[in-house]
C-alpha cells in the first residue's frame, strides 16, 4: 500500500517541482502567470468538468447520489467551520481566507484519487472519484468563487447581503461552475457527445492536471513555507478530521452501506487540491497559507493514506 500511494503522490510532487524550480530560476515569472491561469479555469477545466459528467451514465449518477450527498456534508461543514475560525478568530477577510478554505475542504481528486482507486479496485473503480470532483466543482468552487467575488472590488459600497447577490450572478455565469451543471443535464437527458466533440473537448481536458501542478508550483516559488498554527490546523483539518466526520456522517449518521463509507472516506483522505492557490491567484487574494498546506498535507498524506487504506478493509 505504502509503495502504491508513492506511486501516486510522485506525479503531484513531479508537476510541483517543475513549476518550483521554473519560478525559482526566473524561467517563468510568477507574476506572469495569469494567462496560463486564465487558460485553465476558462477553458481546460471547464471542458474536463464537461466531458466527466457528460460522460458518465445517468444511471451511475442517480445511484452514486448518496455518495454525492455525504461529501457534500463532509466538504460544507469542514468548508463553514473552518470560515467562522478564520474570520472570527484568526481576523482574516473572507476573500483572503478563500484559498486556505477550499485547500482543507477540498482534496486532490484530479491528481491522486484516479490512480489510487485504480491501484486498489481496477480500471472500471474510478466512477466514485469522478462524482466527487463533480460534487467538490458543484457545492465548494461556487462557494469558494462567492467569497472571492464578493471581495473582489466591485461591491464595496454596497451592502452584504447585495454584494454576495452580486458575486453569486457573477459565479453563476463562468464556465467552471456551468460546465459540470450543464454536464449533468446531457447525461440525465440521455444524450452522447459525438466522438468528434469527446476529442476535441479532450485536447484540453487533458491539459489540466500537468499545467495546473505547474503553474501552482510557479506561484508557490514566491511564497515561504509557513509553519504556524493556521497552518497545522488546516493540516489537521484535512488529513484527520475530515476523513473521520465522513466516516461519521456516512457510517453512524445516515448508515449507508461499507462500500459506500469506504469509497467516501478514502475519497477525503487525499491531500489538498491547487485550485485554491489558482482561484486566489486570479483575484490578487492571500496564498500563503493554503501553499502550506497543500505542500504539508501533500507530504503527510504518504503517512496517513498508508494507515487509512488498510483499516478500510474494516468497515463493513
Amino acid at each position: 500500500m505504502t509503495a502504491m500511494t508513492a506511486v501516486s503522490l510522485v506525479p503531484v510532487f513531479f508537476g510541483l517541482a517543475l513549476g518550483y524550480l521554473a519560478g525559482r530560476r526566473g524561467i517563468v515569472d510568477h507574476k506572469n502567470v495569469a494567462g496560463l491561469n486564465t487558460f485553465l479555469l476558462s477553458y481546460a477545466v471547464p471542458a474536463a468538468l464537461f466531458l466527466a459528467a457528460a460522460q458518465t451514465p445517468r444511471q451511475a449518477l442517480v445511484s452514486h447520489g448518496k455518495l454525492f450527498l455525504v461529501l457534500t456534508i463532509s466538504m460544507v461543514s469542514i468548508f463553514l467551520g473552518a470560515l467562522v475560525v478564520e474570520v472570527k478568530l484568526c481576523r482574516f477577510s473572507p476573500a483572503d481566507s478563500a484559498a486556505l478554505l477550499l485547500a482543507v475542504s477540498a482534496p486532490n481528486w484530479v491528481a491522486v484519487g484516479f490512480p489510487v482507486f485504480i491501484g486498489l479496485y481496477g480500471p472500471q473503480s474510478t466512477m466514485p472519484v469522478a462524482v466527487a470532483v463533480l460534487c467538490g466543482n458543484m457545492v465548494i468552487v461556487p462557494l469558494t468563487l462567492l467569497l472571492l467575488e464578493a471581495g473582489n472590488g466591485k461591491g464595496d459600497h454596497a451592502g452584504i447581503l447585495r454584494r454576495y447577490v452580486s458575486a453569486l450572478w457573477r459565479c453563476l455565469k463562468k464556465a467552471i461552475v456551468l460546465a459540470p451543471i450543464f454536464g449533468i443535464c446531457f447525461s440525465l437527458a440521455g444524450c452522447t457527445v459525438p466522438p468528434v466533440g469527446i476529442r476535441s473537448l479532450a485536447f484540453f481536458a487533458d491539459t489540466v492536471a500537468g499545467i495546473s501542478l505547474f503553474v501552482t508550483g510557479v506561484v508557490l516559488s514566491r511564497e515561504s513555507l509557513s509553519i504556524d498554527l493556521n497552518v497545522m490546523g488546516g493540516l489537521l483539518l484535512k488529513l484527520m478530521i475530515q476523513p473521520l466526520l465522513t466516516f461519521a456522517v456516512a457510517g453512524l449518521l445516515l448508515q449507508y452501506p461499507g462500500q459506500i463509507v469506504r469509497d467516501a472516506v478514502l475519497l477525503m483522505s487525499f491531500p489538498s487540491g491547487f485550485f485554491g492557490v489558482l482561484f486566489a491567484v486570479a483575484y490578487n487574494a492571500r496564498t500563503r497559507e493554503a501553499a502550506s498546506v497543500l505542500l504539508l498535507s501533500s507530504a503527510g498524506s504518504a503517512l496517513t493514506l498508508s494507515l487509512v487504506i488498510p483499516l478500510l478493509a474494516f468497515i463493513r
